[in-house]
């Protein structure tokens, strides 16, 4: 192959500048201590050469196939091990180590079936109702086994804002909020506690708690377009496992409705142009649109992004950059054919659309608009030196400031993990898109959104940037990563032999599970390493406190009650801070004048300030806080307060 050829294969130039680049990049890892960028590079150079060797060879032949009576077997018990999964966090009282164990094994069997099973097993009902039950199983352990709500942010959504709207008949209830101009989130519950008669935490989790794990169909119908069945299934199992997915599917917030929007979205913008559509799924779309606008505004924001990446893609078709990577019978790409979006006139609409209404949204006693651009304006710059600061991969030293064991390591960095699974499937993906007579505008547009989420989601916290939230990126980047990780895999099935294939599904399947299902994203409720990662759930004595010390204490921003975080969160009005963080230097004790302990802040893995702007996780004894010099003002045996006498 001459040397002008190599250039227009634009699927081995990319993996070959992978690979020269992450080679390049190791040295940066003396001066750069951050935990992505230490491995991203590695990964995505590993990803470009497993590529390069799977364009030597072509097959289709199968490293394995389970045997007809396992096919059989295992359907029945991933069933019954999901009810046993209800049952074990019922008697355990919340979602344990034994159970993210459990849960993980179970996903095993699942994503086994759905790669190892013969063609004429591979019932798609059958593999999709597994990861669903699955899926809602992991989901709704978590939330009918924790008190109240599990999260910090829907203590504010639900009780305050969805109750004021009911109580005043109008959306008005709900305050001076940005939501008062993205209320569909608060209509759901509202409308479904109405018409059902039951409370708002029952409602929730009939209305938004069921739609979560059904809305990972999205997927499957979207990568079913691209490949195979067996491979949409697994795209979907990847997606419903992840971590972060997860996460929104316990902590209900206007997050996991934009989540679901924008799955939405997503899947009829890949089907317009994958398929034959009329005047429905365009009106569809634009629907969709109108509905995000009015849930959420970050995964409004991120929609925007993903129509972005579509124009830019279009644009690039458009310019003829990608003609040579036609196949031979392709006669080349239609941009004005009934299946073309326009891209640029979505994007236009959309920008549009959430600039009138960002205009008009109360934040901060501004519009919204202008009050996130000083608030990106002020952030930029600010934490550039931060880079080359502390990791911030691994989990707190604890009280003692011992370094974490490589297993204790490993498992607080599950979440990170997981990502870098799917950044490599991805990867492998990306490039195959890229190849020769596989390039189409529906899979380039894929990867150019995910390649610009991923900008947005990894770059703005290396830089100090918060005002984007990345965190809550990574949900919506997983959609595009598990439908390009099973592209990917598709094609490693052909391109590699299969015994280098069987050996790195074998590790796709001992790790991604595990991985996934014991992520402290995923376990905020019950954190797997609970003496390191702080628990974002209450009992039912925290709960009481909470709502006697409320009633009977006057704090104020300005002469607050301080205990730990995350009890602050939730014990904080939004309109006017009363709780703040105790500062408790290293074994030494508070000088707050009044204070609340609970049995947490000694069994668990509370936040506390250890000086000025600098706060760990370290747990206490209850004479640090409430000490000889103060008296019990309350206390139900759990959680007591105290004040300097």
């Amino acid at each position: 192959m001459g040397i002008r050829t190599r250039l227009h294969a634009y699927d081995r130039l990319a993996a070959t500048l992978g690979v020269l680049v992450a080679l390049a990049l190791l040295p940066v890892q003396l001066f750069v201590s951050h935990i992505y960028a230490e491995t991203i590079p590695i990964v995505v150079g590993g990803a470009s050469l497993v590529y390069l060797l799977g364009t030597r060879r072509q097959t289709a032949t199968r490293p394995f196939t389970l045997p007809p009576i396992a096919a059989h077997a295992l359907p029945p018990v991933v069933c019954l091990g999901s009810s046993a999964l209800i049952l074990l966090a019922h008697t355990q009282g919340s979602r344990t180590s034994v159970f993210y164990l459990f849960a993980a094994a179970l996903g095993t069997l699942v994503l086994t079936q759905i790669l190892f099973v013969d063609d004429a097993d591979c019932h798609t009902g059958v593999l999709l109702g597994q990861v669903i039950l699955l899926s809602a199983v992991i989901r709704f352990a978590s939330l009918l086994t924790t008190p109240g709500f599990v999260g910090i942010d829907v203590w504010v959504h639900i009780p305050r804002f969805t109750q004021g709207m009911l109580s005043a008949n109008s959306i008005g209830g709900m305050g001076s909020t940005k939501y008062v101009m993205a209320p569909l989130y608060h209509l759901l519950v509202g409308t479904t506690a109405m018409f059902a008669d039951v409370s708002l935490r029952t409602a929730l989790y009939l209305s938004l708690g069921l739609a979560m794990p059904l809305s990972a169909v999205f997927i499957y119908l979207l990568t079913r377009t691209l490949v195979p069945t067996r491979w949409a299934l697994f795209a979907v199992a990847l997606y419903a496992l992840s971590d972060s997915v997860v996460r929104w599917g316990i902590h209900l917030i206007p997050t996991s409705l934009g989540l679901i929007f924008f799955l939405a979205i997503l899947y009829l913008v890949v089907r317009i142009m994958q398929q034959d559509t009329g005047l429905r799924d365009t009106l569809l779309l634009l629907l969709f649109f109108l509905a995000q606008a009015f849930t959420h505004q970050v995964s409004s924001f991120i929609t925007l992004v993903l129509l972005l990446a579509g124009w830019l893609t279009r644009l690039g078709i458009g310019s003829g950059l990608f003609d040579r990577q036609l196949g031979d019978g392709d006669s080349g790409f239609d941009l004005d054919g009934p299946g073309a979006i326009p891209f640029g006139g979505y994007f236009v609409f959309n920008l549009g659309l959430l600039t009138l209404i960002w205009s008009l949204t109360p934040y901060y006693g501004q519009p919204f608009l202008k009050t996130a651009f000083l608030f990106f304006w002020n952030s930029i710059g600010g934490g550039l030196s931060d880079v080359a600061g502390p990791g911030s991969g691994g989990g707190g030293a604890g009280a003692s400031g011992a370094g974490p064991t490589l297993v204790e390591f490993l498992a607080l960095n599950f979440d990170t993990i997981g990502f870098l699974l799917l950044l490599f499937g991805a990867t492998i993906g990306s490039l195959y898109a890229l190849r020769r007579g596989r390039t189409n505008q529906a899979i380039l547009t894929l990867v150019a959104a995910v390649g610009l989420m991923m900008v947005f989601t990894l770059l703005p916290p290396l830089v100090g940037v918060g005002t984007f939230l990345s965190g809550r990126w990574f949900a919506f980047l997983y959609a595009g990563m598990a439908v390009m990780t099973a592209v990917g895999f598709e094609y490693l099935r052909r391109g590699l032999s299969p015994k280098a294939f069987l050996v790195l599904l074998l590790v796709f399947l001992a790790a991604y599970p595990m991985v996934m299902t014991a992520s402290p994203k995923a376990t905020v409720d019950s954190p797997m390493m609970e003496n390191e990662r702080p628990r974002y759930s209450f009992s039912e004595q925290e709960l009481a406190a909470r709502e006697t010390i409320l009633a009977t204490t006057t704090g104020s921003p300005q002469d607050p009650i301080f205990t730990d975080h995350p009890y602050t969160a939730v014990l904080n009005p939004p309109d006017q801070p009363r709780f703040g963080t105790a500062r408790i230097p290293p074994g030494g004790v508070a000088q707050h004048d009044e204070v609340l302990y609970r049995e947490y802040q000694r069994t668990g893995a509370p936040i506390f300030r250890t000086g000025e702007g600098a706060q760990r996780v370290y747990p206490v004894e209850r004479d640090a806080l409430c000490h000889g010099q103060y008296e019990t003002l309350y206390t139900n045996g759990d959680v007591t307060y105290c004040r300097a006498a």
